[in-house]
Parts: structure tokens; C-alpha cells; sequence
């Protein structure tokens, strides 16, 4: 076993680096078309960081060793830390990449060991070909040990495209198996893997690039209708709801959005329903005509509703609808009532109808308004029948 004070976090390559590297800001030249990185500050960044940190940094190739420290500087009356290698000042301080974090640094030094296609790994000592990037700390063997913190890693991708990779998960975006980013209330995680502009610490630039790119690969790309399934019936809060899928729609998309919209229409993002309307202005639900006694539970409940303070005028309408879980609903100011609302007796229609009617008002299923409004009116009409003004 490797002692614990002799442990090293080791990034190596097969090539040999050229001092440029650290010496002259803004140079990139990456060998591969898909590499993350493309600013060229990469390295000074992260060689500034550990070292202000209390890392020891050291860079050997075959033939040479550099080694990295700091010398106090003054400049205007405040004092600096100027990076230097093998005692030469270097053009950067430990102010280069001041808001980094250790995790930082660390995901860049893998970055670039990737892009180079190279290993990184805790030992004792380097290889003896190539390119060793040498860190000495245990902050970094920290990150080293959760790599999978800021990497994909050995994940699995329940589903993959040639676009976009989907993992288990909350919302943590990758970009070509780096973590760039994270994105609130998601569904899954995601794998970017065509062009993502990026910041230099390697975040994402721009958001909307990554709802239109997810938008794009779920609309054009994936087979699994599964996966479509969840994505289109995710709740508004999710960032699912604001993918851009305004794209030409695969045949599996196509039916799976008509599939939802046809047998639970109030489950369909809004975003789809929009352009289900424009798109597919045909597909909709089987209306049916109340029979007598669905018309006179109507009649009664609409009587009863009224004397309590709610007089229903929006159109009310019956449909056919196959999903068990969806009783009734409202779109666009009218009142869709399934078969089911009927089923247990007229005392449970009144509810249901009640609380449609309160939608068709603007007040949204499971949001903390509507729960305030029905305990206000709740008050409210306790307050009447039992003589007590508040």
C-alpha cells in the first residue's frame, strides 16, 4: 500500500510538453477536434491555484524536471505572490484564477490529460516516458479519490445519441464527460457531446445552448419512447419544461406526444401542447354528449355550486378518456369532465367540478396560491355561517 504522506496525484501523457505551455498565456493547440479545452490559460490557472493552496507542483518529461514556486512581489503597495518555475518569475500571480477552488484546478488538469488522452492516477513516483504533471497536497488526492464528483466517470447512460448521453440524476450537465454545470429541478443528467461554448474555468456560457441542444436530441434522435414519455409529461417546475422542442419531431416523438395529448392532455408540457396545435391541429379527444343523468348531476351540481358563491359559466364538456388518473380538467377556459367524475355519485361531482371551476379562475393544480385560496375561502364561509366577523 502507498503511504499516505508519499501519495501523489499524478496526471501523465504520452507526449512531451513544451514550457510555452505555462510561459505564454492564450496558446492552445489541441490535437483533437472534440477537445474541451481551447482557451490556452488552462494550466496557469491551475499551476496558480494549487500552489496558492500549499500544493507542490512539479512537471517531468524525460529529459527535464520543472519545478514550481512562489516569490513575494510589490506592485503599487501590494503584495503579491508571483508564480515562478525553476526560480524564473513567470508573467502570472496567485491572483491568476483567484475564485477557483481546488476542484477547479483539478478539473482542468484531467480535462487537458484527456484531451491529450493520457492517465491520471495516485502513485509515488512518475512514469519515466512522456509527461508527468506531479501535485503534492491532500486537497487534490481528495478530488482524485471523487472523481466522479466532477467527471461522468463509470457512469452508465440509461439512453445515448450521437448528441446527447442520459444518465440517472438530478441535473448535472457534462460536457464531453466533463461537469460544466448544473441545472435546477431536472429529471436526468446530461451529456452534452457536440459543441458547448464555455467559459474559461470550463462552465457553460450560455443556458439556452443547452435546453436547445437536450430539445433537439430528444425531439430528433431518441428511439425510447419511454424516455420521451418522461421528459413531455414533466411537471412546469422541472427544467425538462423549458427544452427547446421546437425542431422537426421523429416518428416516435410524434406518437408519444399524441399518445399523452389524446389520453392525458393536462399532463403534456405546454410547450408541446402549443405546437400539437399548430402541427397536428386534427388530434384531440373523442367528445361525447351527456346522457340524462349526466345531465342532471350537472344541472345540480351547477345549482348547488352557484347558491355557495361559485356560479359556473365556462362550457362544460364530456370526453372520452382512457387514463385512469385523470378525472377532469380544464383548457383553455373550458371544463373537460371524463366518466370517472361521475362515478361516485353527484356529492363527488360537485367537488370536482369545484375545483375545476377555481382553474378556469387561474389558479393552477399543487401551487402554494391555490392551497391559500381554498383555506382563505374555507375561513371565509366559516366565518358567515357561524356569525364571527374577522
Amino acid at each position: 500500500m502507498t503511504d499516505t504522506k508519499t501519495r501523489k496525484a499524478i496526471f501523465h501523457t504520452g507526449t512531451t510538453i513544451d514550457p510555452t505551455s505555462w510561459e505564454m498565456l492564450g496558446i492552445s493547440a489541441k490535437m483533437k477536434d472534440n477537445a474541451v479545452g481551447c482557451f490556452g490559460t488552462g494550466l496557469s490557472y491551475a499551476v496558480a491555484v494549487l500552489l496558492r493552496l500549499g500544493h507542490g507542483v512539479t512537471i517531468k518529461t524525460e529529459v527535464d524536471e520543472y519545478v514550481f514556486g512562489l516569490e513575494d512581489m510589490d506592485f503599487r503597495g501590494k503584495a503579491f505572490k508571483c508564480v515562478t518555475c525553476n526560480g524564473k518569475k513567470l508573467s502570472f500571480t496567485t491572483e491568476y484564477g483567484k475564485n477557483w477552488s481546488c476542484a477547479n484546478a483539478y478539473r482542468e488538469l484531467v480535462s487537458n490529460t484527456m484531451d491529450e488522452e493520457g492517465i491520471w492516477m495516485i502513485a509515488e513516483d512518475p512514469m519515466d516516458h512522456g509527461t508527468s504533471i506531479i501535485i503534492e497536497g491532500d486537497e487534490i488526492i481528495e478530488c482524485m479519490e471523487n472523481h466522479e464528483d466532477y467527471f461522468v466517470g463509470n457512469r452508465e447512460p440509461i439512453i445515448e445519441s450521437s448528441g446527447v448521453n442520459y444518465f440517472e440524476g438530478n441535473g448535472t450537465i457534462f460536457f464531453r464527460g466533463v461537469k460544466v454545470g448544473t441545472v435546477e429541478n431536472a429529471k436526468y443528467s446530461y451529456e452534452i457531446k457536440t459543441d458547448l461554448s464555455l467559459t474559461e474555468d470550463r462552465t457553460i456560457l450560455n443556458p439556452y445552448q443547452v435546453t436547445q441542444k437536450i430539445g433537439e436530441d430528444i425531439t430528433r434522435k431518441i428511439k425510447n419512447k419511454e424516455l420521451i414519455r418522461s421528459i413531455i409529461t414533466a411537471s412546469p417546475e422541472n427544467f425538462e419544461s423549458k427544452l427547446d422542442y421546437d425542431w422537426t419531431w421523429s416518428r416516435e416523438f410524434e406518437e408519444v406526444a399524441r399518445d399523452v395529448w389524446e389520453k392525458s392532455p393536462t399532463k403534456l408540457l405546454a410547450s408541446i401542447v402549443k405546437l400539437l396545435r399548430t402541427r397536428l391541429p386534427h388530434v384531440g379527444w373523442i367528445n361525447l354528449s351527456p346522457d340524462e343523468e349526466q345531465q342532471n348531476y350537472i344541472d345540480k351540481a351547477k345549482t348547488l355550486l352557484s347558491k355557495f358563491g361559485y356560479p359556473i359559466t365556462a362550457p362544460i364538456k364530456i370526453i372520452q378518456n382512457d387514463d385512469q388518473l385523470v378525472i377532469a380538467f380544464v383548457y383553455e377556459k373550458q371544463i373537460y369532465l371524463t366518466q370517472k367524475a361521475f362515478d361516485k355519485g353527484l356529492f363527488y361531482l360537485v367537488t370536482v367540478l369545484l375545483e375545476e371551476h377555481l382553474h378556469t379562475e387561474g389558479f393552477s393544480d399543487h401551487t402554494r396560491q391555490f392551497q391559500d385560496y381554498l383555506i382563505d375561502e374555507l375561513v371565509k364561509h366559516a366565518s358567515k355561517r357561524f356569525k364571527v366577523p374577522i
